[in-house]
C-alpha cells in the first residue's frame, strides 16, 4: 500500500497517462493474494497501455459505503494523481449486508440513508444506531473465539428491501459524484 491507502499499482514503462482509472471495492478489486502485477487494476492498466493510471482502492471487507465516503471527502481530488476519467467498482452479493452495517467487522463504517430523492447522505456510523445489533460492545479473549460466539457472527440479520435500495442509492450517490 502506498502512503494514500491504495493498493500500489505499477506504471506502465514509457507510457504517459492522460488520466486516471478509479477502482473501487472489496478484497477482489484489492488483488487478495495476487501479486502487485496480477490485480485487475494492474492488467486493465496494462491491457489500456497505460494511458490511463489505475488507482486501487480497494480493501478488503469494504463495501460501496466506503467508496462514497473516500470520494466525498476530498481525498481523492487531493491525490496526485492524473484526473479521473473512469471509475470502476466491482460489487459483490454481500455489499448489500456490508453497506446495511451487517456486518461485524465495520461497526464504525459510514451509515448512508436513502434521501427522497433517491441520493444516498451520511448521517454517521452504523455505531449509532440504536438497538443495531452489531453497535453493542464485542467479546473479546477467548470468548471471541469460541464456536458459540463464531456461530453468532455468522448468523447476523438478513437484508430486505430497504438494504438494497440502500445499496441502490449509495452506488448511483458514488456514481454522481
Amino acid at each position: 500500500f502506498d502512503e494514500h491507502g491504495t493498493r500500489r499499482v505499477a506504471p506502465t514503462a514509457d507510457a504517459q497517462p492522460t488520466g486516471s482509472l478509479l477502482c473501487f471495492g472489496g478484497s477482489f478489486m484489492m488483488g487478495e493474494g495476487l501479486a502487485e502485477n496480477e490485480t485487475l487494476p494492474a492488467r486493465l492498466q496494462s491491457e489500456l497501455g497505460g494511458s490511463l493510471r489505475a488507482i486501487n482502492f480497494g480493501l478488503h471487507g469494504q463495501g460501496p459505503h466506503q467508496m462514497l465516503a473516500r470520494l466525498e471527502s476530498g481525498r481523492v481530488e487531493a491525490m496526485p494523481i492524473p484526473p479521473p476519467r473512469v471509475a470502476l467498482y466491482w460489487a459483490i452479493p454481500d455489499h448489500v449486508s456490508r453497506a446495511a452495517g451487517l456486518r461485524w467487522w465495520d461497526k464504525a463504517g459510514p451509515l448512508y440513508e436513502v434521501q427522497a430523492e433517491g441520493h444516498a447522505k451520511k448521517v454517521g456510523t452504523f455505531a449509532d444506531l440504536p438497538g443495531h445489533p452489531l453497535a453493542q460492545p464485542g467479546t473479546t479473549g477467548l470468548a471471541s473465539v469460541s464456536w458459540i460466539q463464531r456461530r453468532k457472527m455468522h448468523s447476523q440479520p438478513k437484508t430486505g428491501p430497504d438494504d438494497l435500495a440502500r445499496w441502490t442509492a449509495i452506488v448511483g450517490t458514488a456514481r454522481d459524484e
